[in-house]
Parts: structure tokens; sequence; C-alpha cells
């Protein structure tokens, strides 16, 4: 009952590794069997029974949307047009939110892969990116996806831990605004990864975006040995640092190594 949210690229929720603890919402269970995810010929995919075209849960009052958000919602889909489905393409390119689901709460003592800190937690999928891209991946929507996960979790187990391992240069009062709501009104954790420095890499002291707003736990990564290698944005906004070299985690391909404060956000959100 406790939901970690990767607001991100999206995540790979039918990966061995995370599939165990995707959050399934109950509340869009509309056949009444406990869960919104089904194995189906070798493969785990969204309930055919709960996708009713209906918005069963209506938190919003507002039943035209959020339709059969069964595992997370996409603010971004194809072309800035929301769907139900946070999966997003199988390649690496795309793996930057899966990796960070991973770092939240992979599922432990499964005999595969990475094991998490928040072993017992639930993996809430929100994906922010726009399919209509290729090469580095941007995030497009990672305010709506803040906002949507803090009131789903508001109103599914009562509060979200949100991650969001990405940012840039740029204070926005529309984006502070969001942040408010989300602490204020619907009890949200907001964690934020600080910034991997000047440049996209290098030692840099400056405020970065979403981790520089108030009512957000930002996170510097720190190398092996809790060691600062002078890489990674600095500052009074961040609030701790976590390990954010070498971090193994799931892909859409299966696992891999990266470095960054993206890696370190997850970590010290799943702690």
């Amino acid at each position: 009952d406790i939901l970690l949210a990767s607001v991100d690229t999206g995540v790979d929720w039918n990966h061995t590794d995370l599939v165990n603890n995707i959050w399934q919402n109950l509340a869009e269970d509309a056949d009444g069997d406990g869960k919104t995810l089904e194995y189906i010929d070798g493969e785990w995919v969204l309930d055919p029974d709960d996708l009713n075209g209906v918005d069963d849960d209506n938190w919003d009052q507002n039943p035209n949307t959020f339709i059969d958000d069964l595992v997370g919602w996409d603010p971004s889909g194809i072309g800035g047009i929301d769907d139900n489905n946070p999966d997003p393409p199988h390649n690496n390119s795309w793996s930057h939110g899966t990796h960070v689901a991973g770092l939240l709460a992979a599922t432990t003592d499964n005999s595969t892969g990475i094991a998490s800190t928040a072993f017992n937690c639930s993996i809430m999928a929100v994906k922010v990116s726009d399919e209509n891209q290729s090469g580095q991946i941007y995030i497009t929507d990672g305010f709506a996806g803040i906002l949507y996960a803090a009131k789903a979790g508001y109103y599914s187990e009562g509060s979200t831990i949100i991650n969001n391992s990405w940012g840039g240069i740029g204070y926005s009062q529309y984006e502070q605004a969001t942040i408010d709501v989300c602490y204020n009104e619907y009890n949200a954790v907001i964690v934020c990864a600080g910034g991997n420095g000047s440049s996209g890499w290098g030692e840099a002291y400056e405020i970065q975006y979403p981790s520089g707003y108030n009512h957000v736990i930002a996170v510097a990564p720190l190398g092996t040995n809790n060691q600062w290698n002078h890489w990674g944005t600095y500052h009074e906004t961040i609030d701790l640092s976590s390990p954010g070299e070498n971090i193994r985690s799931t892909t859409c391909n299966g696992y891999a190594s990266w470095d960054g404060s993206s890696m370190a956000s997850p970590i010290a959100a799943s702690v």
C-alpha cells in the first residue's frame, strides 16, 4: 500500500523483475476479480475485462478523464494525446523510466536481477515523454504526470512518493504551484534528481528544477564509498545525497549499470 511513482519515460511493467510489484488500480477493477493485470498466453496484459472505456474510480468528477488507468497513466502518449498505457517503446533509448522503476521497487527474493530497498511496495507507472521523439528522449509532460501521480495515489492509498529523475534550468511559477498543490492537498512526497552538473556532466554550483522548488526533496549523486567525485549539481537547494555511480537496474531489454543523479534520486525515494 506504499506507492512509488516513476514519473519518467514510461515503465516496462511487463518486466520480469517489476511486474509483481506494479501498482494495480483496483478502483478500476470492473470485473471485480481483484486484479487489473492478467497473465494470458504467456504474457502479462492489462486485464481485458477491466478495459471497459469507463473512468470507474472517477476521483476528479469528470467521467472523460483517466479512463481505464489500470496501472498508471500516460499524459504524453503519441503527439500529446493521453492514453492509459504507460509502457514505452521497448528499446534502450526509452529505458530511463524503467531503470528508475527498478530502483524504486524491483521485486526482491525472486532469484532474478536486482533487489530494491522498498521491496514490498508498489510501482505506479507514469509516462511523460511524447513517443514522437527519436535520439535523446526528453520529458514533455512532467508536471501533468506529477499531478496525476499525486491525485491517483491520494485517492487510492492516501499518498504517493513521486520520483522525478529529470530537470533543467529555469523557474516557473506554474510548476511551483503544481508542486504546492501536490504537497499541500494530496500528501505527496516529491523526490527530484539534483542534476548532473553543467552541460549535463561536471561539477556545477547552480539551481536546477524541479529539484530547486519548495516542497521537494532534492538528491545529489555520490560516487563509490560515499565520495563526492566532482560531478553533479550542488547547491543550498540540495537536501541529501545518494549513490549515483555504476548503479545496476532494470531496462526494457534486461539490465544495465548507469551513472547519474537520475539513479541517486529513486534510491533515496525507495529508502
